[in-house]
Parts: C-alpha cells; sequence; structure tokens
C-alpha cells in the first residue's frame, strides 16, 4: 500500500512540475530555448528575452515545492544575488510571480561547467593548473564573505569555465554569514573541489579504504593546503590565507 502512495505522488509531482517546452513564452518576454537542468527546487532554462534581447537563465519554483522553507530559499537566492556584484557571478535581472510560480531570471555565463569538463570532455588539470583555478575561486569567495554571506555549495558542477576563467554559479544553498566559522564550510568544499581536480591526472586503480594522501603524488605544500582545507590541521579562518598559501605554492613553478 505504502509503495502504492508514493507512485501515486510521484505521478501527481510529476503532473504538477511538467517542464515549458521550447519556444514557450513565459511572462510575456522570456522565450524557452531549452532547458538545461533540475534543481533542488525547480527546474532551469536557458532563454531568449525578447526585451533586453539577451539569453539568459531562468529559474522556476515548481508548483509541487509548497513548503514555507522552500520558498523562502528561493527567494532568498534573489536577494542575495542582487547583493552580488561580480564579473564572476551572475547578473541578476529580475524575479517575478507568474500564474502562481515564481521565477527568477540571471544573467547566462557561456561555457562549460566542470563536471562536464572532467567527466565529458575528459581533461586533465595538472597541479599548478589546479592551483591557479582554486585561487581564482578563493578569491571570488572572498568576495561573496565579505558581502556576509556563505556560497554553501562549492561544487564542480557550480562552477563554469571560460577562457580559462571559472564563473561561481547557484546560490540557491547560500545563506547569510552569522559568524567566521562558517566560512570554513565554503573552505571545505574547496578541499574536496581541488581533489576533484588533481584526481584527474590519476591513472592507478582506486583501492576501496585507500586515501588521497595514498593515491595522489603531490608537493607536500599542496598536501599541506588541502588539510587546511578540510580541517584536517589548523583550519584557514579568511580566504586571504588561502589566496597567500597558493600564490607561494605556484611560485615553485616559476622560480
Amino acid at each position: 500500500m505504502l509503495d502504492v502512495w508514493r507512485l501515486l505522488k510521484r505521478m501527481y509531482r510529476s503532473f504538477l512540475d511538467t517542464r515549458f517546452k521550447k519556444g514557450t513564452v513565459i511572462h510575456n518576454r522570456y522565450q524557452v530555448e531549452s532547458f538545461l537542468g533540475a534543481g533542488s527546487y525547480g527546474y532551469s532554462y536557458l532563454c531568449y528575452d525578447t526585451s533586453q534581447k539577451r539569453l539568459c537563465v531562468l529559474k522556476q519554483m515548481t508548483k509541487s515545492k509548497k513548503e514555507k522553507e522552500m520558498r523562502e530559499q528561493f527567494q532568498q537566492e534573489a536577494f542575495i544575488l542582487k547583493e552580488m556584484e561580480h564579473p564572476q557571478i551572475p547578473t541578476f535581472y529580475e524575479s517575478f510571480l507568474d500564474k502562481g510560480v515564481l521565477f527568477l531570471a540571471m544573467e547566462y555565463i557561456s561555457g562549460m561547467n566542470l563536471e562536464d569538463v572532467l567527466f565529458e570532455k575528459k581533461e586533465t588539470f595538472s597541479e599548478q593548473e589546479a592551483l591557479y583555478l582554486v585561487k581564482d575561486i578563493a578569491t571570488i569567495l572572498g568576495f561573496v564573505h565579505a558581502t556576509g554571506f556563505i556560497h554553501g555549495d562549492v561544487r564542480i558542477p557550480n562552477v563554469i569555465l571560460r577562457d580559462n576563467h571559472p564563473y561561481l554559479i547557484d546560490f540557491g544553498l547560500s545563506t547569510k554569514m552569522k559568524d567566521g566559522r562558517m566560512a570554513q564550510e565554503d573552505f571545505y568544499d574547496l578541499g574536496d573541489f581541488l581533489l576533484f581536480l588533481l584526481y584527474s591526472t590519476y591513472n592507478g586503480k582506486p583501492k576501496k579504504g585507500r586515501a588521497w594522501t595514498e593515491e595522489l603524488t603531490l608537493q607536500p605544500n599542496t598536501r599541506t593546503l588541502i588539510e587546511k582545507l578540510l580541517g584536517i590541521q589548523e583550519p584557514f579562518h579568511e580566504t586571504e590565507e588561502i589566496v597567500e598559501s597558493v600564490e607561494f605554492l605556484l611560485k615553485q613553478y616559476v622560480n
């Protein structure tokens, strides 16, 4: 009986959350070009803004997500993006209610997210290349933290690479920074992010139970950097400390 109820619930949600088809015009302005993906509280589309004559990303909160907390989080993303005026963060355009559904329009960042770069294109990142990328992302995070927020979801699908520069997207889990320790959540994610990049050159056969310290051959200072990001050693407290540490590491490739 429980399985039948779950099936009916999924069918009901599927009925409510029908995706917009290509060519659909939303809010008398946004013409759907393609479906980009599904998130924790809705869908994302690539749209053409017929008013401003530009491409944009339109996030839709699906009708089945009626929980008050979900709606507040969706609205909070709009509020946070308004505060983020940075060239490597999508620009907020507007949020609106259309036929009872919440939408959020923002700048479209062309390029490929790092998850696709790593797993579809099979590109690799040397230790030096990975460090340069992490330095750039840490700099962006420094701006986010200075604005009073944490990103909360620094992962490879949320970083778009364009012309070898990273862009940080998806502030759906971003939240107000109540104290400095919250920044370490982003630092931990950044350490995990760095490991993903470094594993792109790993040719060995993964063994269950083996740690990254056993599988990856890294410069000692790079290992220390990762351990501090992950909180294994005394953690970083400010993004400036991370940037300075990475800059010090990169000097060894110049000298």
